[in-house]
């Protein structure tokens, strides 16, 4: 393939070009090499060679100016914490007001994620917020939790994008002792991987990393969930082979049904959400209409209350890049995030359950789980009922 993609560039070419001049990537395990090409001749060339099995443009030339880049999802909310969007429980843990929408609280009786790991993979996380570094095994959630942090994008998982950071304090937050807020699967350990800017995936070494993050957590046993509130409104085979080689491995991957502005917002589910192998997740208000800012469509599989109906600014609460004053996080990101916490209780539940399994406990548990929403899957979750479903395999 390569010395044929060569020779058709150099074809009549005065100054040849090498490998090394146009190879961008060659996967070491997915079938998939990522080169940099203007010739259409070789596009051509390869679209029509039955051994390949697609040719897609992953970026384009000349490359979009940085500065028209987005930095979406990255900086936290500087809205005032409402007293009345939290209780205090032991051993001083603020719990999230939509927690108790979920019956998070009462599946914490049999199960509170221990031996789960959940991967996130996102845009950064903070190095400011000891209860994701040192301080992981704090209060109630010191029971040996293990946390391990890499880059598929760039070299270092933390960054001043706190958007991770906050996925990951909603799925395996501590119950801890300090005052910040805790997360669903709190004895659940962490594995994070940075592989994206923000949460728009608008840049090849974007999907190129998220990809790459995806075989990563495949390729590690201890891993079950994965969430990713990140997405593009445009399909990629490049997801799509990520996806695959993930779920292939039995990993249940949740993702984000998309957020955005309300001018468009009406857009249907993104991607990689809108992906058969992928449950997709949105939010929704106290009301069950959407949430102001995320999308729906016929791909949701099931939604997560996280917006106060009165006030879209009081959505769900997590972990600020420092300090233990919650931060309000909203959009499909947070109920995603939430959603893949409670997939850990009920997969703690039931260590040796299938990922089939646990899917059919969270859906048929569910608020539709009789007669499914056209734009809203199964509808919000009850953990506790499907922490229990677990329980009775």
């Amino acid at each position: 393939m390569i010395e044929r993609i060569l020779l058709t560039l150099n074809e009549g070419n005065r100054n040849p070009v090498s490998l090394r001049d146009i190879l961008v990537e060659d996967d070491p395990v997915l079938p998939i090499l990522t080169l940099r090409i203007t010739d259409k001749r070789v596009i051509t060339m390869l679209h029509n060679l039955r051994n390949v099995r697609y040719v897609e443009p992953l970026d384009y030339w000349p490359a979009i100016a940085s500065d028209d880049r987005s930095t979406s999802g990255c900086s936290p909310s500087t809205y005032a914490l409402n007293a009345s969007d939290y209780t205090t429980i032991s051993p001083n843990a603020k719990l999230p007001w939509n927690f108790n929408n979920h019956s998070i609280p009462a599946a914490w009786s049999s199960s509170q994620g221990g031996g789960v790991t959940v991967g996130v993979i996102d845009g950064g996380i903070s190095a400011s917020q000891p209860l994701l570094g040192s301080d992981f095994n704090n209060g109630d959630s010191n029971v040996g939790r293990t946390v391990a942090t890499s880059a598929t994008l760039g070299t270092s998982a933390y960054t001043t994008c706190s958007h991770g950071n906050s996925m990951s304090g909603l799925a395996i937050g501590a119950r801890n002792n300090t005052g910040a807020s805790t997360g669903v699967a709190y004895k659940s350990n962490l594995k994070f991987i940075r592989a994206c800017e923000d949460v728009i995936l608008d840049k090849s070494s974007e999907k190129t990393a998220v990809k790459n993050a995806l075989i990563a957590m495949g390729n590690d046993p201890a891993v079950r969930v994965i969430s990713m509130s990140i997405g593009s409104p445009f399909s990629s085979s490049v997801l799509t082979d990520g996806v695959n080689y993930a779920y292939g491995l039995g990993k249940m991957i949740m993702a984000a049904a998309g957020t955005s502005f309300s001018w468009t917002s009406w857009w249907g589910v993104i991607y990689p959400a809108a992906l058969t192998k992928c449950v997709a997740v949105t939010g929704v208000k106290e009301n069950g209409s959407k949430c102001g800012s995320c999308h729906d469509g016929s791909q949701v599989d099931l939604t997560i209350c996280m917006e106060r109906s009165s006030n879209s600014s009081r959505n769900s609460l997590s972990l600020s890049p420092s300090g233990n004053s919650p931060s309000y996080i909203g959009g499909s990101s947070a109920a995603t995030a939430t959603a893949a916490g409670i997939a850990a209780l009920v997969w703690s539940a039931k260590p040796s359950a299938t990922r089939a399994q646990v899917l059919t406990c969270l859906t048929s548990t569910a608020q539709f789980a009789n007669a499914p929403s056209g734009s809203k899957g199964y509808g919000n979750i009850n953990a506790a009922a499907a922490v229990n479903c677990a329980l009775a395999l």
